[in-house]
């Protein structure tokens, strides 16, 4: 693991609690001896825990993911982001990050898919199967000539002939398998370790060693699901790190906030029936899963209500997200009161990655930061852990981590960026809120009398 200076634990003074009481104040009070009247001396401060861990281990870079077209999930980026964040002084330290246990996985995935995933050499991309072509072909196409007439109907010589020419012809072929070319690392010890890193940013916060963390991590997770890999992803690394918290540490209630520009299918399905997870998506609407991160997916059974999707329109904008933040996130996470707050920070909603069109800039992602830390110090005693997802342009995804961090190590308040992109928010957005609003009011009554400040 990779821990900045930031990141070590904190005074073994913070992590005793109470002492017991002296022996006189067992003893009955005609037995207690009588001590002189002394002016209390004064308590010794306790030393704050860092604001910041971050978690990271260098065998991330080992594992060479599949590539579909122009998307490849490489160590490039994760490295982009690490000699960013080196080159400010964050990282001093490193040390072994664990592989996350089979008991570990099997809280958010089956035994026969962690089975699988121990066989695979490669995992190839199922869900993009088709692609579609378009190509030139030599055909034969009949001739606009109509012959002889005078040869008359029935002579073959007077039917038009063929003609050999070039056209367009669209057809669909199966996408290359996306094996990588040379991976240093099988897909289960790189999926298992990247899980594990989401675990140990977890522990960082709940023992207070921390007061935030952000695991550094690859591959990313919130596409994988119970038993299926989607996405490039393996292993669901906040579902994992959430069971964790759940398991280990006590945690009855847990806040997933997922920013990154596609929709986490993996995470909603582990926990579509689950009211002790409340999974909260934004992502840009009608791209990659088409067919998930609907309005209308609200949960089911006891988890009705409990996973909460705000599809969004492109050229969101910093306001528009914002917006999104303070008028429905916020007052859902007041009433469900977590005890942990989990952000699946996804950096390719930017503006300047090209996967998409939402037009997030550094400041709306410092924006973005401070709700969720404003929330966590409010909710859950500033117990507030990242974990890395999606993000196609290493330098942009670089410069958004290390404005999170910035964040994140600063007194509450402080302006670390500045004016973004004030786009302001547009009709089709305000609707879009006004949308989930009217969906999710009767499960979450404050929604109804919101009206923005997180």
């Amino acid at each position: 693991m990779w821990l900045g200076s930031m990141g070590l634990a904190a005074a073994s003074g913070a992590l005793l609690g109470p002492t017991s009481p002296p022996r006189a104040a067992t003893l009955p009070p005609r037995r207690v001896p009588k001590a002189p009247v002394r002016a209390a001396a004064p308590a010794a401060a306790r030393p704050a825990s860092p604001p910041l861990a971050l978690v990271y281990d260098r065998d991330y870079l080992l594992y060479e993911g599949p590539k579909v077209g122009t998307f490849w999930e490489s160590p490039t980026r994760l490295q982009a982001i690490v000699e960013r964040l080196e080159g400010l002084g964050l990282a001093v330290e490193t040390h072994p990050v664990l592989e996350a246990t089979v008991e570990q996985l099997a809280r958010a995935h089956t035994l026969p898919y962690i089975r699988y995933i121990k066989k695979a050499t490669y995992l190839p991309q199922d869900e993009f199967a088709l692609i579609r072509r378009v190509e030139k072909r030599l055909v034969n196409r009949p001739s606009r000539s109509g012959g002889d007439a005078a040869r008359g109907p029935t002579d073959p010589a007077a039917a038009p002939q063929p003609v050999r020419r070039f056209e367009s012809v669209v057809r669909y072929v199966r996408a290359p398998a996306g094996a990588p070319r040379m991976s240093r690392a099988r897909p289960y010890d790189a999926a298992a370790l990247a899980a594990g890193g989401a675990v140990r940013a977890v522990d960082e916060v709940m023992s207070g060693r921390a007061q935030s963390a952000f695991a550094l991590i690859r591959p990313p997770g919130h596409h994988a699901r119970r038993s299926k890999n989607m996405g490039f992803c393996i292993f669901n690394n906040a579902a994992v790190a959430a069971r964790h918290a759940q398991t280990i540490h006590g945690a009855q209630r847990v806040l997933i906030v997922d920013w990154d520009v596609h929709h986490g299918n993996g995470t909603q399905e582990i926990f579509y029936t689950d009211p002790s997870v409340l999974y909260f998506s934004t992502h840009q609407e009608n791209i990659y899963p088409k067919r998930s991160g609907k309005l209308k997916e609200v949960g089911a059974g006891a988890g009705r209500g409990f996973n909460v999707n705000v599809p969004l329109p492109p050229y969101t904008g910093d306001d528009g997200f914002v917006k999104v933040f303070e008028e429905i996130l916020a007052p859902i996470a007041r009433d469900f009161r977590p005890d942990l707050i989990l952000v699946s920070a996804g950096q390719d909603a930017h503006m300047g990655d090209f996967v998409a069109k939402m037009r997030l800039t550094d400041a709306g992602y410092a924006r973005l930061t401070q709700i969720m830390r404003r929330l966590a110090g409010e909710l859950c005693g500033g117990r507030l852990a990242f974990v890395l997802e999606g993000g196609y342009s290493p330098t942009v995804a670089a410069r958004a981590v290390e404005t999170i961090c910035r964040v994140l190590q600063e007194p509450p308040g402080i302006d670390v960026v500045g004016e973004g992109d004030r786009l302001p928010a547009s009709p089709v957005l305000r609707s879009r809120i006004a949308q989930v609003k009217a969906t999710h009011e009767r499960h979450w009554p404050t929604l109804a009398r919101s009206g923005g400040g997180a």
